[in-house]
């Protein structure tokens, strides 16, 4: 008879490997363990999926057409000045088991580790270990540019939640640098001149009131931070006729977007006499909501997350790519201890969320119910 693996000793191999990403560093060497454990505990076949210099992607699946898609992210955050412990030696202290990334979120990807060895995923499974997460989301954005009309998920879940809660949506992510032109002249005159920083200053107090205007029932109010600013000289006598700012937005309605911010500062750039010359937009993410009516949250027995002023997770690319499919996120995680010093997960909530999602993907057909029909054309990614 198999073993069962042990999700607590997986997760300790996984934290004891550095995934963060500086300099040299990143997650290779955590996906190449991942994918040689996978080889080697688990029926699926096992492949990587390039994503750049180095760097890949994770996918195992089956030979029927993708249903079901599982992901999670190999990378961490840096690890902080401030730990006590070593961020990268696991140590467990009563019902803590602490190390980097043991919430967010290598708990997780030791769950879905189980899971792919148990034998008993459901026909059309399909797991997604990808990188950068915590950046640029690159392992995400190459997923979606290769897979996006080659598959047809029913489903997607992702690992990288908290607390024993389900999300189903998220707001999204706007950052975009602009770069206000204003006209020099002498500071006793004010006249003289155009002020780039005050204009700057005053298009982003119009955005912001508009902005506020933008609100969500469910996912909440859309934010605005700035995020940073530069304009002027070094000397007082002259006013400033430039000004550089970032702004990181986080909208809860799909109609807020990149394009919709720039028009809204252009406007009003113009109606105080300074121009944009230039602009940069780093993410240009929507929102994401699933209805709670086509999430099996019966079936897994666990709340619903609040989603008011929620952070951007990455799931809304699979939900916007894959046509709005039902995307929920679910995990053991502790809330709170996501790029934290001393980040550590409870090892009694792991338990509880490995039988739950165990039981949840054996009530689904597995592979052996579905002898017969898989498609012709089937594609597992």
């Amino acid at each position: 008879m198999k073993q069962r693996i042990d999700t607590i000793e997986v997760l300790k191999q996984l934290i004891s490997i550095p995934s963060w990403v500086e300099g040299t560093k990143d997650e290779r060497l955590l996906g190449e363990f991942i994918f040689q454990w996978l080889s080697k505990n688990t029926s699926l076949e096992v492949k990587k999926e390039c994503v750049s210099e180095g760097r890949f992607n994770v996918i195992a699946g089956d030979d029927v057409s993708t249903r079901m898609l599982m992901v999670g992210h190999m990378d961490t955050v840096l690890p902080g000045n401030s730990w006590t412990k070593d961020p990268i030696k696991p140590v467990v202290d009563g019902d803590r088991l602490y190390g980097l990334g043991s919430s967010d979120m290598k708990s997780g990807l030791a769950v879905m580790m189980t899971l792919a060895a148990s034998n008993k995923l459901p026909a059309g499974s399909c797991m997604l270990f990808y990188v950068d997460e915590e950046y640029d989301f690159a392992g995400m954005r190459k997923f979606v540019f290769d897979y996006k009309g080659k598959i047809k998920p029913e489903q997607i879940i992702s690992f990288d939640g908290g607390g024993l809660k389900v999300g189903n949506g998220c707001r999204g992510l706007i950052e975009i640098r602009v770069t206000v032109t204003g006209q020099s002249g002498h500071a006793a005159r004010p006249e003289s001149g155009r002020n780039a920083i005050v204009g700057a200053n005053e298009m982003i107090e119009d955005l912001c009131d508009w902005l506020d205007e933008n609100t969500d029932p469910v996912l909440g109010p859309t934010s605005c931070n700035l995020a940073y600013m530069n304009g002027g000289g070094m000397q007082g006598n002259v006013i400033p006729d430039n000004c550089e700012f970032i702004l990181d937005i986080r909208p809860s309605k799909p109609e807020i977007n990149a394009k919709s911010v720039l028009e809204r500062l252009e406007a009003s750039a113009v109606e105080r006499g300074v121009k944009i010359t230039g602009k940069q937009i780093r993410h240009d993410l929507g929102s994401w909501l699933t209805n709670q009516k086509d999430i099996p949250i019966t079936e897994l027995g666990l709340p619903l997350n609040e989603l008011g002023q929620t952070g951007y997770i990455d799931v809304q690319m699979l939900w916007q790519s894959f046509n709005r499919v039902p995307c929920w996120v679910v995990g053991a995680a502790e809330l709170g201890m996501a790029h934290k010093a001393d980040e550590y997960v409870l090892v009694s909530k792991l338990k509880q969320f490995e039988e739950i999602m165990l039981r949840f993907v054996t009530k689904t057909p597995s592979r052996s119910d579905l002898v017969g029909v898989i498609l012709v054309d089937s594609v597992w990614v």
